[in-house]
C-alpha cells in the first residue's frame, strides 16, 4: 500500500511540473516597438501597421472622368474605366422637373452625366476602385 501512495505522489509531482511553463531567460530591454507608418501613393492614403496583415486603403480620389490610380488587386498602375449610372439624385431631379414642367423635361437628368454617379473600375481585372457623385 505504501508503494501505491508513493507512486501517486510521484505522478502528481510530475503533473504539476508539466503544467508549469519554462522559465523566461530574456530581458525586457530586448523588446522593440514598431510604430505604424503611412504614405500617400497615387492620391491614396495607405496605413500599414507592424503586424503581418492586410493593408488598409483609405479613400480614392476619383473624379468625374477616368482617373489614374493603382489597383491593389492586379498590382498595376491604371487609368480607371468609368460607368455612369442613374442615382437617387438623378431620380429626384427628374421628379422635380416632372412636377414643374408637366413631365416634358423629366428625361433631361437621365442624359446629363452631371446628374449621374460615376463608378470607377480597373480595366485589367474589373475590380471596383471608387465612385464620384
Amino acid at each position: 500500500m505504501d508503494t501505491k501512495m508513493k507512486d501517486l505522489d510521484n505522478n502528481s509531482d510530475a503533473q504539476t511540473n508539466r503544467s508549469q511553463p519554462p522559465p523566461y531567460s530574456g530581458s525586457p530591454e530586448q523588446a522593440t516597438v514598431v510604430q505604424p507608418s503611412s504614405a500617400n501613393v497615387h492620391g491614396m492614403t495607405i496605413i500599414q501597421g507592424p503586424t503581418v496583415g492586410p493593408t488598409l486603403i483609405v479613400g480614392h480620389n476619383v473624379g468625374p472622368g477616368p482617373t489614374g490610380s493603382y489597383c491593389t488587386t492586379c498590382n498595376q498602375n491604371i487609368v480607371t474605366r468609368v460607368d455612369r449610372v442613374a442615382s437617387a439624385k438623378t431620380h429626384l431631379f427628374a421628379a422635380l422637373l416632372c412636377v414643374v414642367s408637366g413631365c416634358l423635361c423629366a428625361w433631361i437628368p437621365y442624359v446629363m452625366d452631371s446628374f449621374k454617379t460615376t463608378n470607377h473600375y480597373c480595366p485589367n481585372c474589373g475590380v471596383f476602385i471608387g465612385s464620384h457623385s
